[in-house]
């Protein structure tokens, strides 16, 4: 339309032949197209990236906050108050009974509290501080179910570099605490290992609840405990999955086995 019209409206028929005008026509028209391209994808490619800038935002904003909401979760589970409730009557009768046991019991409460406040705002920690703090959480629970609970930890990850989430085996320990029928008829082993140095393992024989006499109160244990497990194990995956897009592996049989990716390095 443009060279038509160019044509039609300003062609001099008497100075210029009309292929060299035609040409002259082509060429400004040429000019003309590359010019409105070049401005056209200049502004489309600047709006494009900006609008992919704020997606990107939001989906890292949108992250953190999972992140945020999961680790609160891990932390309401540090900070049960039942827990704190038991580890202060444990103190009250260990003061009457074995005053040093009564001190080196509120030492181990302290760490395992001093490790929660400064690792609450951390989306990793080394393993071996996590270690560090599942003895000293397990000392408490050692004192109250004495020889019939057990745990044991590899020698050598007390040295390896690597990281998980926190509270990760905090809460791993705990549900096999909370879900298991302790005495010295079932007592319970936990073990915590490495795997080729790229995972980290947590299992336990597994201790089955015996049968209550009600067949609702025995449902309704059964959903409880399915719940509390759900959560616990849920809590690690999803931040799994939120740092490292990597899922965790868990399997039930002579044992109850959770498999954890450690990574590498807290910039990873």
């Amino acid at each position: 339309i443009f060279i038509f019209t160019y044509v039609y409206l300003t062609y001099p028929s008497t100075e210029i032949s009309l292929l060299d005008f035609i040409i002259d026509g082509l060429i400004k028209f040429g000019i003309l197209t590359i010019v409105i391209i070049y401005g056209y994808s200049l502004i489309n490619f600047s709006i494009y990236s900006y609008n992919q800038y704020s997606v990107g935002q939001i989906e890292a904003l949108a992250s953190e906050r999972v992140q945020l909401d999961l680790r609160f979760e891990a932390l309401k589970s540090q900070l049960n108050p039942h827990f704190l409730f038991n580890a202060l009557n444990t103190i009250s009768s260990l003061i009457y009974m074995d005053i040093n046991q009564a001190d080196s019991y509120i030492r181990q409460l302290a760490r395992t509290y001093d490790y929660i406040l400064s690792t609450n705002e951390s989306k990793l920690v080394k393993l071996k501080d996590e270690i560090e703090m599942i003895k000293a959480y397990f000392f408490m629970h050692k004192i109250r179910f004495d020889e019939f609970v057990e745990l044991e930890i590899e020698e050598r990850l007390s040295d390896m570099d690597g990281c998980i989430p926190p509270f990760t085996l905090q809460i791993l320990v705990e549900n096999a605490l909370k879900h298991s029928v302790i005495s010295e008829i079932t007592p319970l082993k936990i073990e915590i290992f490495g795997n080729n140095g790229s995972h980290l393992i947590v299992r336990n024989n597994i201790v089955e609840k015996p049968e209550v006499q009600s067949t609702m109160d025995n449902l309704l244990n059964k959903v409880k405990e399915s719940d509390s497990y759900n959560i616990g194990l849920s809590n690690i995956t999803n931040r799994y999955m939120h740092l490292i897009n990597k899922d965790i592996e868990v399997t039930s049989g002579k044992y109850f086995t959770v498999k954890l990716p450690i990574i590498s390095n807290v910039n990873d």
